[in-house]
């Protein structure tokens, strides 16, 4: 998909049902049965190592509403080690009990991660909003271009589509208001220009997601380093 404009469009506004079918049937998005909006990010190809294949970065809403069959294709198909869940105990506790053990997996509740080799699922709510500025921190550290990293966030606009109409639904008295409407509609949209904004401030005030996880989150020189090379190497 070379042309994001269709992603400007706002979250009240349907998108054409051909278009969403042929996008969700093909990368990066993956049908797991219970989730929406799963799909792999952009990593670029590899430096260094051996042939073996690089493990996969998923990212995915909140997970409240996963299969048996779900489980397995996290697990077996896909080979899912990690998922990390940057919601609140509190917005876990909202939505009911969270079936998601699965055998051999590791659940991390964090705010922030930190990346790995193995193959890895970020979930939040909507997949949106945490989990598109944790992807675009990945992306940015490891040299991935904006126009992939913007296109990775627009995406939800698509991966989200089949939930629209409950949000749109669930959010109404917000975005009917007359003063906070619009303010809502842009806040449930995944616009290509916020992103594209996004990434802006961060260079401005940053110079880059490297500069923020060391002056914001805490991450050492070393660690940022580590990170890289997991991320751009095969295994050894």
């Amino acid at each position: 998909m070379s042309d994001l404009s269709i992603l400007e469009t706002s979250i009240i506004e349907p998108l054409d049902p051909a278009f969403v079918k042929k996008t969700l049937s093909q990368p990066p998005f993956y049908q797991i049965q219970g989730l929406i909006n799963t799909r792999s990010i952009p990593l670029p190809e590899p430096t260094s190592g051996t042939t073996k294949q690089r493990g996969l970065i998923l990212r995915g809403a909140e997970t409240n509403h996963i299969t048996t069959l779900g489980k397995n294709q996290l697990a077996q198909q896909l080979g899912v080690t990690t998922i990390f869940d940057l919601r609140s105990d509190k917005e876990r506790a909202k939505f009911g009990p969270d079936p998601l053990d699965i055998p051999g997996v590791e659940i991390v509740c964090v705010p922030a991660m930190s990346a790995s080799q193995t193959d890895d699922l970020k979930a939040t709510f909507g997949g949106k909003d945490r989990t598109g500025v944790a992807a675009m921190l990945i992306l940015d550290l490891i040299g991935v271009s904006d126009e992939e990293i913007i296109k990775d966030y627009a995406l939800t606009r698509v991966g989200g589509e089949p939930m629209r109409e409950m949000m749109v639904k669930r959010f109404a008295p917000l975005l009917q208001d007359p003063e906070v409407g619009e303010a809502s509609i842009n806040a449930l949209s995944c616009r290509p220009s916020v992103m594209r904004a996004t990434l802006d401030m961060l260079r401005e005030e940053y110079g880059g997601a490297a500069g923020y996880l060391k002056d914001r989150l805490g991450f050492s020189a070393e660690d940022v380093a580590k990170i890289i090379e997991n991320l751009t190497s095969k295994e050894k």
